[in-house]
């Protein structure tokens, strides 16, 4: 395709998979290695706080930002001045929020590394697994080709479940898992 197409679909394709809308005009699979790893990416990061869209979302990859930004400038400052707080505008973000992210960051990866594990397990490249696996925690619905009625049962259950995690949140569901839960205190 010459480049003024390719710019389109590399932009159209771009915030199909960060909206999470999942609309493809292009075979994924025929995609430069690169260009999957950017689609994966953005399918990581999500939409807006509130929207349907799945993913880490904007809002939390930018309070982590702040964080790390912080964190240099907390370096630098004298001990006695290093109670700068973390804000976002003119809001202060609480440790608590602080700790809630990092937590939903970290059962993310810990979910996306294990499910793109199952993948591998199976044959398929890291890059394939990734993006499967990412295209349904981040609930986008894109695909390199891996997604089939042919796909092993173990693989079908690890996307719906995936799906699920993506689209509910992994906290809650992790809470709805506990017993604890089930019964009135």
């Amino acid at each position: 395709m010459n480049p003024a197409e390719g710019l389109f679909v590399s932009v159209f394709q771009a915030f199909s998979a960060l909206s999470t809308a999942g609309f493809s005009t292009v075979d994924i699979n025929t995609l430069p290695d690169g260009s999957k790893a950017v689609l994966t990416a953005l399918m990581w990061v999500g939409g807006s706080v509130g929207s349907t869209a799945g993913g880490i979302k904007i809002l939390r990859l930018i309070i982590l930002l702040k964080v790390v930004h912080l964190v240099f400038i907390r370096y630098f400052l004298p001990p006695r001045e290093a109670l700068t707080p973390l804000k976002l505008g003119e809001e202060v973000i609480e440790t608590e929020m602080v700790y809630n992210i990092l937590t939903f960051v970290f059962l993310y990866s810990m979910v996306l590394v294990a499910s793109s594990f199952l993948f591998m397990l199976y044959g398929f490249g890291l890059d394939n697994a990734l993006f499967e696996v990412s295209s349904a925690l981040g609930t986008v619905g894109l695909s390199c080709g891996i997604t089939s009625a042919a796909m092993p049962d173990l693989l079908k259950g690890v996307l719906i479940i995936d799906m699920l995690l993506g689209r509910i949140e992994i906290v809650p569901l992790f809470i709805l898992a506990f017993p604890r839960t089930w019964v009135k205190r």
